[in-house]
């Protein structure tokens, strides 16, 4: 159904886009900072003298959010922005490269808390905590070997009534091959 006479936002209806192919530049430019600054501090000494020390400082870790906040949109809106344009989801792709580059140097560097950064790492890019777990024993146990043993203990059962003394024995390996270790 197309929109109501009269409407004077076009055939389909709701409020027109506020997508221009200018914020693939701008999104990519608000992303594109150094992970740190060089600030010079005055301190006094002992003796009252004052001295000037550089001190490396951290910028602020871009976010989409802010970026969303800087040009009075909402996160939401990017995503769906970054879904129907390709344009602008390669420069949110360039744009999160350089969030994450930005959070690993000053991570590693210790210009951020290691729990917040290991946080952010985890929850706002690609990155994952890996844990790796060893297996030990027979685990390919697939459900078609599991029932065919079961069938022929069963079947090898006088009243067809399963020996659960003789359920031990059975080891079943891959799918397909003999279940009951008697090959």
């Amino acid at each position: 159904m197309g929109a109501p006479k009269g409407n004077k936002y076009g055939k389909n209806g709701g409020r027109p886009t506020k997508y221009h192919k200018k914020y693939c530049k701008e999104i990519i430019k608000f992303f594109n900072i150094d992970a740190y600054f060089i600030k010079e501090i005055e301190f006094k000494d002992k003796n009252g003298d004052i001295h000037t020390k550089e001190m490396i400082v951290a910028n602020d870790l871009p976010t989409l959010e802010a970026f969303a906040n800087k040009i009075f949109t909402t996160t939401k809106t990017l995503w769906d922005w970054a879904k129907k344009h390709k344009e602008f989801s390669n420069a949110v792709e360039i744009a999160k490269q350089h969030e994450k580059n930005i959070l690993v140097q000053n991570g590693l560097s210790g210009r951020y808390d290691a729990g917040f950064a290991k946080f952010v790492a985890t929850n706002f890019t690609d990155m994952r905590d890996r844990q790796e777990q060893e297996h030990s024993g027979n685990i390919n146990l697939g459900v078609a070997a599991v029932a065919k043993a079961v069938q022929d203990q069963i079947g090898k059962s006088k009243d067809k009534e399963a020996d659960f003394a003789d359920f031990e024995s059975i080891t079943p390996t891959n799918p397909g091959e003999s279940s009951t270790g008697n090959s």
